[in-house]
């Protein structure tokens, strides 16, 4: 025990030496606010992973990483976020990963390794064929994990959520991510509430979109939020294979360019149109595109091709979009060698022009699948916004 204390309190020492070291050389960088970020940063990463991990520096390996959650709160968390309607256990993490193109593996997360998960959970298949995740762990840490599927940019939509109280925006290993601190019920609080929500309040939470997933964590209790952002630290590192650049358009249906509206779609039901963009592999490795998706609104995508591309030298730019605008290869096996261009057409039909329930502004955006070093990734990519005339007399 002696020798225990005497390791904890090494520890300690080092913590706070540490900390102190961070933070004065934060202060003698007056002239970079950027780094001075970068260093407090790295101060509270340091001292949450070793708080948090409840590691010496003694050698003797990390001890368990938080007290247990009961097990009556655990069986709360369970009916709360996998309940038996909609989701069945998971045999393994083995069985819960093979369904997801993001790794999984966190061997040494605070709060949430792998060796203290408690269960995995797979929902039931949308229409798209996906099942959500849900992960709980025993320290009472859950993490939901399901396709990011909106009609927006994934960053701008967090960014713009980061700066409404009582979220915040952070940068999460690559990605944008927000954070809101655990808090009790309002008075008054109208709605459904889980069975967890009436138990213990408003859970903190981080939030991220990553490889085409929306993956959230959520913990219950006072001071859980710090614990949280350390235990998000460890998902995957977010990589941008892709670098967008340039746009071209064609189509009967197409109008002229309306400014950051994008361009003007003609609200002819059945008209066909294409838009391209030039992708430029960055990834510094060989990789393989075998697919592109996009939510359908007053448009539908109905054609997909891949052709190679190298930028304009000149002052005039060669037009690489081609009819017809509706033919698509029944698969896509496409091979993008580092640095390395392609031109992505895409082409659309025009849907009922009456359907009041579409968003009268579209700001497409699209997701290209690609395979690299044997592994599946998602990467979200802008495309240019459209609008559509609705004519209410020709409805």
């Amino acid at each position: 025990m002696a020798e225990r204390g005497r390791v904890l309190t090494r520890t300690g020492r080092f913590l706070v030496i540490a900390t102190a070291l961070v933070a004065v050389a934060a202060e003698l960088l007056p002239s970079c606010e950027s780094l001075r970020i970068m260093w407090r940063r790295g101060a509270l990463v340091l001292v949450l992973s070793q708080l948090l991990a409840g590691c010496s520096f003694g050698g003797s390996g990390p001890a368990s990483a938080a007290p247990d959650a009961s097990p009556a709160k655990l069986r709360i968390l369970r009916e709360s976020f996998a309940f038996p309607q909609s989701y069945h256990r998971a045999a393994s993490i083995t069985a819960v990963s093979r369904r997801l193109s993001i790794a999984m593996v966190r061997p040494d997360a605070p709060l949430a390794s792998d060796a203290s998960i408690d269960s995995a959970w797979i929902g039931d298949a949308n229409a798209s064929g996906e099942s959500p995740i849900v992960l709980i762990w025993r320290s009472g840490v859950v993490e939901t994990i399901s396709r990011w599927r909106c009609n927006c940019e994934a960053a701008a939509s967090l960014r713009g959520m980061g700066h409404r109280a009582p979220f915040r925006l952070l940068m999460l290993r690559g990605a944008p991510a927000i954070t809101a601190p655990s808090a009790p019920l309002r008075r008054g609080t109208i709605g459904f509430l889980s069975r967890a929500q009436a138990a213990y309040g408003q859970p903190a939470s981080v939030e991220t979109v990553r490889d085409g997933y929306n993956i959230t964590l959520f913990q219950y209790g006072s001071r859980t939020q710090a614990g949280l952002i350390a235990a998000a630290w460890t998902l995957p590192i977010a990589h941008t294979a892709f670098r967008v650049n340039g746009y071209e358009a064609g189509g009967e249906a197409l109008g002229d360019w309306n400014g950051a509206r994008g361009i003007e779609v003609a609200p002819q039901g059945g008209a066909t149109f294409g838009i391209g963009v030039a992708l430029k592999n960055v990834s510094g490795k060989p990789l393989t595109i075998t697919g592109v998706s996009g939510l359908n609104g007053f448009i539908r995508l109905v054609g997909t091709h891949l052709r190679p591309y190298s930028p304009p030298t000149g002052a005039v730019a060669p037009t690489w979009i081609h009819r017809p605008y509706d033919a698509t290869p029944e698969r896509l096996d496409y091979a993008l060698e580092p640095n390395h261009w392609v031109a992505l057409q895409l082409d659309f039909r025009v849907r009922n022009p009456c359907i009041h329930w579409a968003s009268l502004i579209y700001d497409r955006v699209v997701e290209v699948a690609y395979t690299q070093e044997g592994f599946p990734h998602i990467q979200e990519i802008p495309m240019v916004p459209l609008t559509i005339r609705r004519s209410d007399h020709a409805c």
